[in-house]
């Protein structure tokens, strides 16, 4: 499943829709709306006692992380239904389930349930992310590329349940 994650396990992730961005110029930013892929807001965006003073973006921007990771690992966002009304209300009221299958790594489910969060204050930071023991093979891998001109392997990132 993670062979999903980069171009050396045979894809390549591309970052798109940028229909909603915004430039932040603070770190203190904040939203006032839920525009963009319903799929992908963060429950704050929802919760119209948090939304009136608006949400700030860095955490909104890491649960967005979250449901891509969780769309990469398991094929589905984390509060997946058929109407965005059912999934706004599965987002605030139902808890985080992580499917068993396919299974992954303990590291894995560590960052998602981090990722996603539904307390921002509490959500992993932005600046945490890369210094995730999941990311650590990724991270040295990538750093060994900009050191050497020899070619690092990155296949401890295509490892989701301690099989290749």
């Amino acid at each position: 499943v993670s062979e999903r994650l980069g171009g050396a396990c045979g894809w390549m992730a591309k970052i798109v829709d940028f229909t909603t961005a915004e430039k932040m110029d603070q770190d203190g930013h904040r939203f006032y709306d839920a525009d963009g892929t319903h799929l992908f807001g963060s429950p704050e965006l929802f919760d119209s006692n948090k939304s009136q003073c608006g949400v700030l973006g860095p955490p909104r921007d890491v649960w967005a992380l979250g449901c891509t990771l969780s769309c990469m690992l398991f094929a589905r966002p984390p509060f997946w239904h058929e109407t965005p009304l059912a999934a706004q209300f599965s987002l605030l009221q139902d808890p985080l389930v992580i499917p068993s299958k396919p299974p992954i790594t303990n590291e894995a489910r560590d960052l998602i349930t981090r990722l996603l969060d539904k307390d921002p204050l509490s959500r992993i930071k932005v600046e945490d992310i890369l210094s995730h023991e999941w990311f650590r093979p990724l991270v040295v891998a990538l750093e060994g590329r900009q050191d050497s001109s020899s070619s690092s392997s990155i296949s401890g990132m295509c490892t989701v349940n301690g099989n290749n």
